[in-house]
């Protein structure tokens, strides 16, 4: 390898460090880069099933998540080309992101489906990444 090629590959890992080391730092205390389904069971000992969507505001008020509420469902794709609607209501939440390289990063985004009583149904959790 060539001092050059050494030195780039050097500055690549240290942007890499530093990159993750700002994520660690805003992080959530969510398990971000594990699976949806985990962030999903997290989310779901902190919020179980049945809790009032006002609580579940509160929490993620707490944690200063950027969210939006809706006066419907939110819409959960189960399959190719089928969706499904989960509750009455909803909130959408920002949950964070990480960087998996200095050039691009992981969206993790939550959803909180209520019934008509204002009490939790379910959790969505989504990753969306835009690396190269």
């Amino acid at each position: 390898m060539t001092q050059l090629s050494e030195t780039r590959a050097g500055l690549a890992v240290l942007a890499l460090a530093i990159a993750n080391l700002l994520a660690a730092c805003t992080g959530t205390g969510l398990p971000l880069r594990k699976d949806p389904e985990q962030i999903r069971a997290a989310l779901l000992t902190q919020t179980p099933v049945g809790t009032s969507s006002d609580t579940v505001v509160q929490l993620l008020q707490a944690h200063d998540y950027s969210m939006n509420r809706a006066k419907t469902g939110y819409v959960r794709r189960t399959g190719e080309s089928s969706f499904e609607e989960v509750g009455v209501a909803s909130i959408k939440a920002d949950l964070g992101k990480y960087y998996a390289s200095p050039f691009g990063k992981t969206d993790v985004t939550g959803y909180w489906g209520f019934d008509v009583h204002g009490n939790l149904v379910n959790i969505w959790v989504t990753k969306d990444g835009n690396a190269p």
